[in-house]
């Protein structure tokens, strides 16, 4: 159809609705297409007339009779249907998106949708009418357009986000969440399905990911939006869902329900929720989303499917290790998870977070095909349109694979040697990393700017690294001398981050543990006498004690001192990754001998456990408390009364302790405990203090509460909100 013709059509349809005859502008907008109109930027003038139009129409359908009504709607349905078909074109021609922006953000349009919003709330006399349906059809034909250019202004839509907000927050919508009321009315659509997606897609729009790296301010809009909705909705959400078998036959507003949920922010509420985790899964594998799932996001079960993976993530994988458990434990789950990963992208990002857990290391082996796919995504990422994918994909192979050694990729040679990687230079190329996640760029850049600005040398990866690949994260990571984690809850919950983190813990502990090593290996296998060793040792400190060395001194030093020594590979042991090149047969004696008390039937006694060293001790305690069915109440007042385990100042013993003692309700420590949570800040300790309480001793958590309340002001901010959430979690 020539482009002359539709315009002419649109100007005819300005005319039609001059002259009252909405029927006949119907007909005429019915045969025409918003693709058409993309080609036509002189038409969008008379465009926006007839969307003001029809906008207008539907505010008067409220009081409009009966026969006008119904002639209104005809015409003003037409509209709506036009507006969702436009939101849902994909383009990424920057002048056809402004085109679409004019028509369905017109401000005049927006003022009355507003007015129109704001009247439901107020007359429930209205919420019977059939108008309401259409109403729906065109605010989420805003919504899907807000999700599609998440990173345009959207200041023209801040009283209609308000005005939805104030819908989710009404006792209209706690009314209609139950499935006990007439789940057919067309009001319980507004409210439930409509206001829930469009307040969610607002949600998300405003915490996109170009938004967040411009204001830290939008997490200050978007944070205290999600404490409101769930502060007042958050027990009837979870009745909404518990109701397993209803719930999906009320789809549409189950996808706006859950959309809701996942863009409040708040996943700490369902962290160690396993009903909640089971009602996810269950509503992942249902008829209603496995059957309708498309490639983009444009019906019901492709967002219902988005927002329970993002959920599932957040919520639950990323810190709840017990359902990480459960998952590999039912094929049935894992297996679906693999089968729909050619579908859905965030299948990757969720079997990321999977891989961490050995667990699940095995189960990847089971999947060749899926394995190579992988590799082929992480080894020509440019050839994959979805960086994340990529990204996920070789994060998943260096977890199940480089990290750990566990499986060998298909096809994989054993013969093929690694490439040589070039030795890294003795001194770090950098003081610091500054290890954070891309939502807090903006603050993390200016502490970048300040350490370089004091002298420091900084890797930070805006400026220093080329690609997302984890061999740059790894490179990073060993040419630094420490590693700075900018922690938040991003951090938490992002793979690449805890990537990052883990790569760079392991590293750490490596170091220590190589040069350990290292000093057994120059003791029992090159001067292959611990007297003669002792003797360096002492020689070496008098030398260069209170003097500035490196490790060329010690090497030299050591040559000089056994000339005849037999050579030592310094280049494997000082600068190669990895672990050590010679592996040592280290003694397990004083760990049995704490094996031994731990598993003995009777009462350990005062000189058996001052037989021990603190070591030891702390070791042994940590025995028990993983021994739990045969630690009873009595076995731990016993051991008290014997030992007087209040002697030991050990914060590790103490710890471990502390919580043998709330897992079995033991009174007599408890004024310590509150001491000690009182004097020791590290969230190590603290953290799974209360998590026992939480856990073990529910008489007690009144108490722990209004402690935890009255000190939480002196704990560092990161270690009391997860407290806080552990303390708040319903099981």
């Amino acid at each position: 159809m020539a482009n002359n013709s539709v315009h002419e059509r649109i100007l005819h349809i300005c005319q039609l609705l001059k002259e009252n005859k909405l029927d006949g502008a119907a007909e005429l907008l019915a045969s025409i297409t918003a693709g058409e109109t993309l080609l036509l930027p002189e038409s969008i003038p008379s465009w926006i007339i007839i969307e003001q139009t029809a906008c207008q129409l539907l505010q008067n359908s409220l009081h409009d009779s009966v026969e006008n009504g119904q002639r209104s709607l005809k015409f003003i349905k037409q509209i709506g249907l036009f507006n969702y078909q436009l939101a849902l074109i994909y383009t990424d021609d920057v002048q056809q998106t402004r085109l679409h922006n004019q028509v369905l953000f017109d401000p005049k349009v927006i003022r009355i949708l507003v007015e129109i919003v704001n009247t439901l709330l107020q007359n429930d006399n209205l919420h019977h009418h059939d108008f309401i349906l259409i109403l729906c059809k065109w605010l989420e034909a805003i919504g899907h357009f807000v999700h599609r250019h998440d990173n345009l202004s959207t200041e023209t839509l801040q009283s209609l986000r308000q005005s939805v907000l104030s819908c989710v927050l009404s006792d209209w919508y706690k009314t209609y969440l139950k499935l006990s009321v007439e789940i057919n009315i067309p009001a319980r659509m507004f409210f439930i399905r409509t206001c829930s997606f469009l307040t969610g897609i607002f949600q998300c729009a405003q915490l996109s990911f170009e938004n967040a790296l411009k204001t830290a301010q939008s997490y200050q809009i978007v944070l205290p939006v999600g404490e409101q909705i769930f502060d007042k909705n958050l027990s009837d959400f979870r009745q909404y869902l518990s109701q397993k078998n209803n719930i999906e036959n009320d789809s549409a507003c189950l996808t706006g329900v859950c959309l809701l949920i996942t863009n409040c922010y708040k996943h700490e509420a369902f962290r160690d929720d396993h009903e909640y985790f089971s009602i996810l899964l269950s509503l992942l594998k249902s008829n209603f989303v496995r059957t309708g799932l498309l490639p983009s996001w444009t019906n019901d079960s492709t967002i219902l499917a988005d927002t329970l993976m993002v959920q599932l993530k957040n919520a639950t994988l990323v810190h709840n290790h017990t359902i990480q458990i459960n998952i590999a434990a039912s094929n049935s789950y894992f297996d679906y998870l693999i089968s729909i990963s050619d579908e859905y992208n965030i299948i990757y990002d969720i079997l990321w977070t999977l891989s961490f857990n050995n667990v699940f290391h095995s189960k990847f082996c089971v999947y060749e095909a899926f394995l190579k796919r992988l590799k082929a995504f992480a080894d020509q990422p440019k050839q994959f349109p979805d960086a994340d994918v990529a990204q996920a994909a070789e994060g998943i192979l260096w977890n199940i694979t480089d990290r750990n050694r566990v499986i060998a990729l298909p096809n994989q040679r054993d013969d093929v040697k690694p490439k040589e990687k070039p030795p890294v230079s003795v001194n770090s190329q950098y003081d610091l990393m500054l290890s954070y996640c891309w939502t807090e760029k903006t603050i993390c850049k200016k502490i970048f700017q300040q350490l370089i600005s004091k002298g420091f040398r900084v890797w930070f990866d805006e400026k220093d690294m080329h690609g997302r690949s984890c061999s740059a994260m790894a490179h990073a990571i060993e040419n630094s001398q420490c590693i700075v984690i900018c922690m938040s809850e991003n951090y938490e919950n992002s793979n690449a981050c805890h990537h990052e983190a883990e790569y760079a813990y392991v590293r750490q502990c490596l170091q220590y543990y190589k040069g350990a090593a290292l000093l057994w290996h120059l003791e029992q296998n090159i001067v292959s006498s611990e007297s003669k060793f002792d003797e360096f040792l002492r020689s070496y400190i008098i030398k260069f004690g209170g003097k500035i060395l490196n490790t060329d001194d010690f090497i030299a030093y050591f040559q000089s001192y056994f000339p005849q020594a037999p050579p030592v590979d310094w280049q494997s042991w000082l600068y190669t990754p990895g672990m050590p090149p010679v592996t040592h047969d280290f003694s397990t004696q004083l760990e049995e001998q704490c094996r031994q008390l731990a598993a003995q039937q009777t009462f350990i006694t005062k000189g058996q456990l001052d037989a021990l060293n603190a070591k030891q001790v702390a070791y042994l305690l940590n025995l028990l408390l993983n021994k739990q069915s045969a630690i009873t109440y009595d076995y731990i007042k016993q051991m008290d009364v014997e030992c007087d385990m209040s002697k030991y100042s050990n914060c590790e013993i103490r710890f471990r302790w502390y919580q043998l003692c709330i897992r079995v309700k033991y009174e007599k420590p408890l004024d310590d405990i509150f001491k000690f949570l009182e004097i020791i800040g590290r969230m190590k300790f603290v953290k799974p203090l209360y998590s026992e309480f939480k856990a073990s001793w529910a008489e007690m958590i009144p108490r722990v509460r209004a402690f935890f309340d009255e000190h939480k002001q002196f704990m560092n901010p990161i270690t009391a909100k997860q407290i806080e959430a552990r303390l708040n979690a319903n099981n």
